[in-house]
């Protein structure tokens, strides 16, 4: 107990410390490089939009998105609001009773389906967790097929010894490497190679596309955005006959485009291999569409939203740039280059 009191006490002193170097930060008409690092370190983004949040209250801070970044951060490193989370901590380590009656509570939703069940507060969670995957998992001949299994950040599995799982599609939500080797023992074998593998939007760093289980997936969608990666070199090494990048960024420029059809046609590609990049902005998919026509040669318009590129390595195939809407959640529209036969046209 003690050494949740202490841990605890360190986390208030640690976001009091935070709090004020936003402040500082903030107050001040020049960044504070110290400040900006520990608050850094910390690891808060509140932005989603891929710019530095400490640098962007700093340089304006009159701006409405500003304050309303700066009033986030300060909610969230309020020491109160801490207090308040951790308060139950501290009355079962006081033995002070709890101001109402605790409960579990299980969510079950899905297409259709918003269930919520309440029962007495007689054990710990994560016993809770255990007992209801043995519930529904346990004693179990066969592999269980499910059609699609999502895993994020190597969280801890609590399922019963030995149960397997065959699936489609596989979800990541983090390191493709480390939650691989964390959930490999609960894949049946026969999952593999992935109809489609999904990389999550909240990882950061070095990903590895290189990863057999990347490589040998039918479809992979990514929902990562790094400016630190070649998102042009990543596309044209990938051998994935559909790949969708969940959300264009804008790190793949209009000259990365045209470079990218450029790589198709003078290398070839399968027929039927079809990439596709998730917009939110007509105009952007328009000014990519003009550069193409512009600067493409052997480009033919097909409509207003279509352009067809012969393939120079295959007589049998060419290049088709279209629009239309996105299946995924994230954006609305997407920007689809994919390889057709020559006589679909």
């Amino acid at each position: 107990m003690q050494e949740l009191e202490n841990e605890l006490k360190e986390k208030e002193r640690r976001l009091v410390r935070y709090r004020s170097a936003i402040l500082q930060l903030a107050d001040s008409a020049e960044p504070d490089e110290e400040n900006k690092n520990k608050i850094n370190r910390e690891h808060l983004e509140l932005l989603n939009d891929d710019l530095d949040p400490l640098q962007y209250v700093a340089d304006n801070r009159n701006h409405p998105r500003a304050k309303s970044t700066l009033k986030t951060a300060m909610n969230m490193c309020s020491t109160e609001s801490l207090k308040d989370s951790l308060s139950s901590f501290f009355r079962r380590r006081d033995s002070i009773p709890l101001p109402y009656t605790p409960s579990l509570q299980i969510l079950i939703s899905g297409k259709g389906i918003d269930q919520v069940h309440r029962l007495p507060y007689s054990m710990k969670v994560y016993e809770a967790q255990k007992r209801l995957a043995f519930f529904i998992f346990g004693n179990r001949s066969y592999p269980i097929k499910t059609g699609s299994l999502e895993q994020e950040f190597c969280k801890i599995f609590r399922l019963p010894v030995g149960v397997k799982f065959h699936t489609q599609e596989l979800k990541i939500n983090g390191n493709i490497t480390k939650i691989y080797e964390s959930i490999k023992p609960i894949i049946e074998e026969t999952s593999f190679p992935l109809a489609v593998l999904q990389t999550g939007c909240y990882h950061k760093g070095y990903q590895n596309y290189d990863h057999e289980i990347v490589k040998s997936a039918r479809e992979l969608v990514i929902g990562e955005s790094n400016r630190e990666v070649n998102w042009f070199d990543l596309f044209t090494s990938l051998n994935n006959k559909i790949v969708h990048k969940m959300l264009d960024d804008k790190f793949f420029s209009e000259d990365d485009y045209l470079r990218f059809i450029e790589n198709w046609s003078e290398n070839g590609k399968e027929i039927g291999t079809c990439f596709s990049f998730g917009m939110n902005k007509k105009s952007r998919i328009r000014q990519i569409l003009d550069r193409i026509r512009q600067d493409v040669v052997g480009v033919v318009t097909v409509g207003d939203k279509c352009l067809t590129v012969p393939m120079k390595s295959d007589s049998q195939g060419m290049i088709q740039i279209s629009y239309g809407t996105n299946d995924y959640e994230l954006t609305s529209l997407k920007l689809k280059i994919e390889v057709i036969p020559t006589n679909l046209t």
